[in-house]
């Protein structure tokens, strides 16, 4: 499994990224993107799933593009992150002795966020896509990131922030557009009421 939560395996000397499959799993796949030297897949069936897959605990999980492992058990997660490190290191000649990653519980411990403002919400972007989907709780967040996602996303209704979207090369960049700066000082002095730390 990469970095991305993807599978990795290989055709004959061909690389191909399976979309969510797990380390150790037998998949029926579907080619969805072919390129010269590897390919992306999706999984049409499991035909020995993995003991480290599980149900995906967040009612969003299959259209947020927020987290790629909440599909694995927090022990595969944590041993697939400390080998991407490990290669990362290695591929610049650095040799080191890892300790396991540990976090304070399989939930709530990110230490940032990023979320974007569209069209249709304030939250995070969908997978493969621009689209945002509206904010709840995430079980990844730290409590307190979502308390400030949640002010933030009703600020944004009550003034004339507006989202614009940016052509950049192949690729769209949204931005938050203040209309005057009434609506910037009014939302920064009412988070920092809110949130003062």
């Amino acid at each position: 499994m990469n970095i991305f939560g993807n599978g990795v395996c290989h055709i004959d000397s061909f690389v191909v990224f399976v979309f969510e499959a797990i380390s150790g799993e037998r998949c029926k796949i579907q080619i969805t993107k072919l390129f010269s030297n590897y390919a992306y897949a999706k999984i049409i069936d499991i035909i020995i799933p993995s003991p480290n897959r599980q149900i995906p605990p967040c009612i969003s999980y299959e259209k947020c593009g927020s987290c790629s492992f909440l599909h694995t058990k927090i022990e595969e997660e944590n041993i697939t992150k400390v080998a991407f490190v490990k290669a990362t290191l290695a591929k610049n000649k650095i040799e080191a002795d890892l300790a396991p990653i540990t976090c304070l519980g399989e939930y709530n411990y990110r230490n940032k966020v990023v979320l974007y403002y569209g069209k249709n919400g304030f939250g995070y972007n969908e997978k493969s896509s621009i689209n945002v989907i509206e904010h709840s709780n995430c079980l990844l967040n730290d409590k307190e990131f979502d308390e400030i996602a949640k002010f933030t996303a009703s600020e944004l209704k009550s003034t004339s922030i507006r989202a614009l979207y940016l052509r950049k090369g192949n690729g769209i960049m949204v931005c938050p557009i203040f209309y005057n700066s009434t609506d910037i000082i009014k939302y920064a002095t009412s988070l920092l009421s809110k949130f003062p730390n």
